[in-house]
């Protein structure tokens, strides 16, 4: 289940998807409409994690509504607002202001569709 939620990872009226193709085009949608401040939550796995963090997919929206999305590990699953304190610099260098989506994934996941020659450097974010 996908969910809409603002800045502090509360949903928003409620509003959940059963698949991220509607999810996304109705966030699109609302967007071009005038709203902001509301992100995509995919949830978490099952607390059967084995490791000190986890992993979080942060997707960003590109100017043709396509979704770019990166990696991170995390201490505990944050809000889209410590997501975004936390990632900072990298979207300022990247042209992003905002994130549009994120979700727990697992090992396999982003070891077979994202960049991890240098994974065992990456940060563990946290407050």
């Amino acid at each position: 289940m996908i969910s809409l939620v603002n800045g502090n990872g509360e949903c928003v009226n409620n509003f959940n998807f059963l698949d991220w193709d509607e999810a996304e085009n109705w966030l699109v949608e609302a967007e071009k409409k005038g709203a902001t401040g509301w992100y995509l939550n995919g949830g978490t796995l099952s607390a059967d994690n084995n490791t000190p963090f986890l992993y979080v997919i942060v997707g960003f929206k590109e100017p043709d509504n396509s979704i770019w999305s990166m990696a991170i590990k995390a201490a505990y699953y944050p809000t889209p607002n410590e997501i975004m304190s936390w990632l900072k610099d990298d979207m300022d260098s990247m042209g992003y202001a905002d994130i549009f989506e994120y979700y727990e994934t697992d090992s396999y996941d982003v070891y077979s569709g994202y960049d991890t020659d240098n994974i065992d450097n990456w940060p563990i974010f946290s407050v």
